[in-house]
């Protein structure tokens, strides 16, 4: 009797042990409901957020200002480094001014003996004018003059053309012999470009004499015309100063030139149009730039202010005098920042990609809008910050 008293708990033992071994096969029945579950409520959340909860990315407030030639030239001296501080009108950038000073130099001189040639022949006319009148009457004086006068400015312009056509003939030569050199390389581009400004301002010499040349023989064949018709009793009286408007016009057409060419002197030097400091630069003394290739950048920090643009459909939620939230995305650079909207601008077709989240590739329309810190940010210049409303 005892050894079967003693046998049914054990028995009884055994039964209650396989009880509590169900109990773990109900939690993994209900362990798949639970995480898809909370894998829905997951998403549902996510969806919410990302359609109706307002949000936007911000950048702190820089102006950025791109320093560039106006004209093709050599960069001679960079007057800052990156990282500089600068003021408005400081010198950044010399650009090299030997070509135009040469240019300008050889427009000058043609200028002064076209002058010249205005006065001496103008004075010639008048000479000649003096000395017929003593033989012959006054009208017929007057056309034979202006025959002679029409003829000598021609035979010189003409001269002046034959001269320029030669020295334009030299410089092709040498321009071809220079760009030969550099092709192979014994010759640098610099040299070369020099050599093709004075090929073509020689070739723009010799277009302006064979103007001259033209007009001068359409002139000759009206005076002596003129001439004829009075001596046939139909004289027209000219004008002295008709017979020099043409070269007078040339020599207005230079002086135009020299004055373009003093204003690019004076754009030789360039200047720091804001306070701020050198963000970034793009050349190095020595380098050739294209007229509007960019030099340097400088950048001008609004510590106090932050730029964004919000959605189209969020456009709403900003208003000015809206207190807003920031958080720096970068690490290391505190909690939560206190601003106000201080500016709401126009509406774009397109926020641009700067302000958008990294996982956002979209391209949407928006609002921008600019808010102003409590204290001012003095992380790194264009930190990024996400806002919440």
């Amino acid at each position: 009797m005892k050894m079967q008293s003693a046998k049914k708990p054990a028995k009884g033992q055994v039964i209650a042990v396989q009880s509590k071994s169900d109990r773990p096969g109900l939690f993994k029945l209900l362990l798949p409901v639970i995480v898809f579950s909370l894998i829905v409520l997951f998403f549902v959340t996510a969806v919410y957020w990302y359609n109706f909860m307002p949000r936007a990315t911000g950048r702190s407030y820089l102006e950025f200002h791109e320093i560039s030639s106006k004209r093709r030239a050599i960069i001679r001296e960079l007057a800052v480094d990156l990282g500089a501080p600068v003021k408005a009108g400081q010198l950044l950038v010399k650009l090299d001014e030997n070509e135009l000073l040469a240019r300008r130099k050889r427009l000058q001189q043609a200028v002064t003996v076209a002058s010249e040639a205005i006065v001496a022949k103008k004075n010639e006319l008048e000479l000649k004018q003096q000395e017929l009148r003593l033989k012959l009457d006054d009208q017929h004086i007057f056309r034979t003059v202006e025959v002679e006068a029409a003829r000598v400015a021609m035979s010189e312009d003409a001269a002046r053309l034959q001269s320029a056509i030669a020295r334009l003939q030299g410089s092709q030569i040498e321009l071809d012999r220079v760009r030969k050199l550099a092709k192979s390389g014994a010759m640098s581009q610099s040299r070369l470009d020099q050599q093709q400004t004075l090929y073509n301002a020689i070739d723009r010499e010799v277009k302006g004499y064979d103007k001259v040349v033209a007009a001068g023989g359409e002139r000759l064949r009206q005076a002596m015309r003129r001439l004829s018709d009075y001596e046939k009793g139909k004289a027209i009286n000219v004008p002295v100063a008709e017979i020099l408007r043409p070269v007078k016009a040339y020599v207005a057409e230079v002086e135009v030139q020299i004055t373009e060419i003093d204003a690019l002197l004076e754009n030789s030097r360039l200047t720091s149009p804001i306070d701020g400091e050198v963000g970034s630069i793009q050349q190095r003394a020595g380098a050739v730039v294209d007229a509007g290739e960019p030099i340097l950048t400088v950048v001008h920090s609004r510590p106090h202010l932050v730029e964004s643009y919000i959605r189209e459909k969020w456009m709403g939620s900003v208003q000015e005098g809206d207190t807003v939230y920031l958080r720096p995305l970068s690490s290391g650079n505190g909690g939560k920042l206190k601003a106000r909207v201080v500016e709401r601008g126009k509406s774009v077709t397109r926020v641009p990609r700067d302000f958008l989240p990294e996982y956002d590739e979209s391209r949407v329309m928006g609002l921008r809008f600019v808010m102003e810190l409590e204290k001012e940010w003095d992380g790194p210049l264009g930190a990024a910050f996400s806002i919440s409303f």
